[in-house]
């Protein structure tokens, strides 16, 4: 084995003490400027044409700091946006921690668009990609990931899908409504140098509902829900109720082009907030399900579907993605995880009937296997 690749199989990461702190805490305010954000990159879906950033070289890679790393590769240069604005972004409160050292900083904002002297801020969510606060070290193996490349990876994925989800109405509806691309300037001082630092945000809808994954507790073998960490305990109409607006949504969004690619229990928000089913009431129907987290998403801007199509009826799109519910468990009933049959009638059930005018024609045939009773 070579040194240099002796020295990649040891590398950990490199001391970095004066690296500054996360800035994005309670009260934190800056000016922001709207982007025009690179088209989406990154995977063998979006054109080779896409991915104009310029990346490190190994050598530089291994061996500089996180901060070093940052600085040398800012976000790539991109012409100014048509209609050009600024905004006061103010911190009121942080729903995903900086200190989590992973990737995006997702914070609840009152943004004042200037120049609107006393103007009424709104509320809004920022979603910041900062690299210095995104994590540095690979998960499966000892190597630095090339953070400033993720983080405009992680930007230009999430700014196109908002893009599209707004030009096909979904936006402010099984999506948040969303409030443009954003860039901002940080200035801190680094090893007795003082730098300024361009980072780029997406805001959106602050959605007042409730992230399924938090609806999730954990019982214990005494309940009648049974035990392990679910929601059960809701009512099951409730939850099925949820999960058709959910794959609603998920059919008009995929018709118009993009596919969030991460639909857990984590990126739901149901509208509104059901309150505990031990108050011996079921919740309140859910008006709206949200889907959100879209930096992995694909989205095909050429797609050929035109606004008068119609969606194809999520029966055609689900039936054989049984493995879609993998991260729904203890959301959906436990017996489907052991009967595909049982989802597949409950989709046909659902989804037919009057249902069934609001989607195009199936185009396939509706076959259960015929090894499992349901």
């Amino acid at each position: 084995m070579s040194q240099r690749a002796q020295r990649r199989s040891r590398w950990s990461e490199p001391p970095d003490p004066e690296r500054p702190k996360s800035p994005y805490q309670r009260d934190f305010t800056v000016v922001i400027k709207k982007h025009n954000p690179p088209p989406p990159f990154g995977n063998n879906f979006y054109p080779a044409t896409n991915d104009t950033r310029k990346q490190p070289d190994d050598a530089f890679l291994y061996t500089a700091t996180q901060t070093e790393l940052v600085l040398a590769h800012p976000p790539q240069p991109r012409p100014s946006p048509p209609v050009p604005a600024t905004a006061t972004l103010k911190v009121i409160e942080m729903f995903k921690s900086p200190s989590d050292g992973r990737n995006a900083q997702v914070l609840i904002c009152n943004i004042t668009l200037d120049p609107v002297p006393g103007g009424k801020p709104y509320t809004a969510v920022a979603k910041i990609f900062d690299p210095l606060y995104y994590q540095f070290r690979h998960d499966l193996a000892p190597k630095p990931v090339d953070v400033t490349r993720a983080a405009e990876i992680d930007y230009a994925r999430e700014a196109a899908a908002y893009q599209s989800l707004k030009s096909m109405g979904e936006a402010g509806s099984s999506a948040p409504q969303y409030y443009s691309s954003w860039i901002f300037e940080l200035t801190f001082g680094y090893k007795r140098r003082t730098y300024t630092r361009p980072v780029c945000l997406v805001l959106m809808e602050y959605v007042d509902g409730a992230c399924m994954l938090n609806l999730f507790v954990r019982h214990d073998r005494k309940e009648k829900c049974g035990p392990g960490v679910h929601a059960l305990h809701y009512d099951e109409k409730y939850r099925i109720d949820v999960l058709g607006l959910l794959l609603d949504g998920i059919t008009r969004q995929e018709h118009g082009g993009v596919v969030q690619n991460d639909c857990g229990a984590r990126n739901i928000i149901i509208v509104p907030p059901p309150f505990p089913s031990s108050a011996g009431k079921a919740p309140s129907p859910p008006r709206r399900v949200v889907l959100i987290d879209y930096n992995y998403a694909l989205v095909d801007r050429e797609t050929t579907t035109r606004p008068n199509d119609l969606p194809r009826n999520p029966m055609d799109l689900f039936w054989d993605r049984v493995n879609f519910f993998y991260e729904l468990r203890g959301w959906v009933p436990d017996e489907w995880d052991r009967n595909d049959n049982l989802f597949r009638r409950w989709l046909k059930d659902y989804f037919g009937g009057g249902r069934s005018q609001r989607y195009g024609e199936i185009t396939r045939a509706l076959e259960f296997d015929p090894e499992k009773k349901g």
